[in-house]
């Protein structure tokens, strides 16, 4: 109006109105703050007009973002607004399946592939943002199915198998009704999709119990044939899994009877695994029954004090300590630094270092081959779970692969002996309640002066010494 009531006193001159309007308080009062408008603006490429992506419009900071989104979802119900983005996220997937193979094959989070997917899983998610999984009308519960099925089918091709799975379980959880011919086709795509994500990751087992359950709810129906080919196909998998199991349980089983045998012959007796010292990898690696004589024997040396190690795979038990240890610490003349590199004081010299190996109660050690090998066997499923991720449920088990999985305690307690460094390796497996704990002697060291955590160590531990025979 008071643009229109200038226009109509200044007919004679309408280049008037502007310097009017100026001489009256309205517009810019200077350059500056002219141009501070127009920053306040945002950048012009920036403008939510511009944006083609749900995802692009989040990520602006434009002021105009929330207006735009608003404007976007105006007089929409959560419905429509879910099957909005879910068209839209159907859009980028469709975009990603006309990309040739060499674009398809493209690594890495911005290629043009992987960032279409990208969108069609925010879009998704999005959507169902709009509706709750536990829906009550039958239209809606469909559109929650559809979305939840689409993103499954996204994770699939983005390979986050485990996302698909879940995805996939929801959707089959969702109470739609079961005389709608649109539900049977749904339930088919999401079995379909959770059985392809489980033999990706090579769950057989799960994979055949979905292939049999589709088997029987879908006789005849979409992609039969397709379970019928991965149920023969896992079933075979596991066959030959199995028969791979059974061959590795045999060769472990006479390493572990050769690790006895060599025990015997030493003088020495076995221990239980320490569940939160997971031996190193150098470590794992059994010894073969080849050699009968044999007197070797597994070390494992910490330096709590910096949280390292070393290992020596195979000592004869006639090797006295310090033999061992000059190797690994040896005597320096510049004593700025020692041999190994962790060691900027130097401070770690054979002739500096204190010995500890910790004593058991007899209970603690292995009284029978059967009762090793039982210890043994257990031990390794345990790791097996905390490499596959396997879980049967028990709780005992499942905190003990998370004490194997947390790795190192700290600095130890308890009763120790500190070994005089003219013992042979011998004289100390012998000493009562030493155990070689899964096989190995740990032993621990650490500088004999000036070393707080040594001090500490000694206040909180109960000391025997250990002299030569």
């Amino acid at each position: 109006n008071i643009m229109a009531d200038w226009f109509d006193e200044t007919e004679d001159e309408p280049d008037g109105w502007y310097e009017k309007a100026l001489k009256e308080g309205y517009g810019f009062k200077s350059d500056k703050e002219r141009s501070d408008y127009i920053k306040s603006l945002g950048d012009p490429m920036e403008h939510p007009l511009f944006c083609s992506t749900t995802e692009e419009l989040e990520q602006s900071n434009h002021p105009m973002k929330e207006a735009f989104r608003a404007l976007r979802e105006e007089d929409k119900s959560p419905t429509e607004l879910a099957s909005m983005y879910k068209e839209e996220g159907n859009y980028f997937f469709g975009e990603s399946k006309k990309l040739n193979a060499s674009e398809r094959r493209k690594k890495g989070a911005d290629s043009k592939y992987n960032k279409l997917l990208r969108d069609a899983y925010n879009c998704y998610t999005h959507a169902l943002s709009f509706l709750p999984l536990d829906a009550n009308g039958d239209e809606e519960l469909l559109v929650v199915a559809q979305l939840l099925g689409n993103r499954a089918q996204t994770s699939l091709e983005r390979m986050e198998y485990r996302s698909c799975v879940l995805d996939c379980d929801a959707a089959l959880s969702l109470p739609l009704p079961a005389s709608d011919k649109s539900t049977s086709l749904l339930r088919s795509k999401m079995l379909y999709r959770k059985c392809k994500a489980l033999f990706a990751v090579r769950r057989y087992r799960d994979c055949l119990l979905v292939c049999d359950f589709a088997d029987k709810e879908l006789q005849g129906q979409l992609n039969h044939e397709s379970f019928v080919a991965w149920r023969r196909q896992c079933g075979e998998l596991l066959a030959a899994q199995q028969q791979r199991l059974i061959a590795e349980k045999q060769r472990l089983k006479n390493c572990w009877t050769e690790q006895w045998r060599r025990a015997t012959r030493i003088g020495a007796t076995l221990g239980h695994f320490k569940p939160r010292e997971p031996l190193p990898p150098a470590l794992r690696e059994l010894p073969t029954p080849s050699d009968e004589n044999s007197d070797e024997v597994a070390v494992l040396i910490r330096y709590p004090q910096h949280g390292t190690s070393d290992v020596i795979q195979a000592a004869s038990a006639e090797d006295l300590l310090v033999e061992q240890l000059a190797v690994l610490l040896p005597e320096r003349e510049d004593e700025d630094c020692g041999a190994q590199g962790w060691d900027r004081l130097g401070e770690y010299q054979v002739s500096r270092v204190a010995v500890y190996v910790a004593r058991a109660a007899p209970q603690e050690g292995c009284s029978s081959l059967a009762e090793w090998l039982g210890v043994c066997q257990r031990q390794w499923m345990l790791e097996k779970g905390s490499i596959t991720g396997e879980d049967d449920g028990d709780d005992k088990d499942t905190k003990e692969r998370e004490d194997l999985q947390e790795g190192g305690e700290g600095m130890p307690g308890g009763d120790f002996y500190e070994v005089h460094l003219g013992c042979s390796l011998r004289r100390v497996l012998r000493a009562q309640g030493v155990l070689l704990c899964g096989g190995v002697l740990r032993l621990l060291v650490f500088p004999r002066e000036g070393s707080k955590a040594h001090d500490m160590f000694r206040r909180n531990a109960v000391i025997a010494q250990l002299l030569p025979s």
